[in-house]
């Protein structure tokens, strides 16, 4: 595939990611505003802070994703990805996990338990694919015309060349 392919898919999937975690955002920023902080009061107290919670770490995944700010470029926007993708794996794992056992378990706020809703059935949707995804947002380097840090350290990091050695101006030159 070439780069520029792979770069544009890369992209949509980054897109798709943002917008997924936008609707968690603003199911969260809903709730919230509709029912207070006591909205989930029928929940358990941790999944309470955790539902909460989603509303300040599902945008974090967002801004992560983007690079942390519009001028950073190269290895630096990656480390911010890739950051991006171990916090939305982790809140998608953790989202189903506690949404399929209130679901099953203890019963969603307002329904019995068992009840499946919509919800649970696209968030599970959605966690599978960021879960078939983030490999492919791990492994994406930055185009080379995009690398900023002339860092061998860096470069080795994130390639499978070895960097080469520095050379000091003042060592002589090898001898034949």
């Amino acid at each position: 595939m070439d780069d520029a392919r792979s770069a544009r898919i890369h992209l949509a999937l980054r897109v798709m990611w943002m917008v997924g975690f936008a609707v968690g955002t603003t199911t969260h920023v809903i709730d919230l505003t509709l029912g207070g902080i006591d909205v989930y009061e029928d929940a358990p107290t941790a999944v309470r802070a955790f539902w909460v919670a989603l509303t300040a770490l599902d945008p974090t995944v967002i801004v992560l994703m983007l690079g942390g700010a519009p001028t950073r470029e190269g290895l630096a926007a990656l480390r911010w990805r890739r950051a991006a993708v171990l916090l939305g794996a982790a809140i998608m794992v953790a989202d189903v996990a506690v949404n399929a056992t209130m679901t099953f378990e203890i019963g969603m706020p307002g329904a019995a338990p068992g009840q499946i809703g919509v919800g649970l059935v696209t968030q599970t949707a959605f966690a599978v694919f960021v879960l078939a995804t983030a490999p492919l947002l791990w492994r994406r380097r930055a185009p080379d015309s995009a690398r900023s840090s002339p860092d061998p350290a860096d470069t080795a990091r994130f390639s499978a060349e070895p960097a080469a050695p520095a050379v000091d101006a003042a060592d002589p030159p090898p001898s034949s």
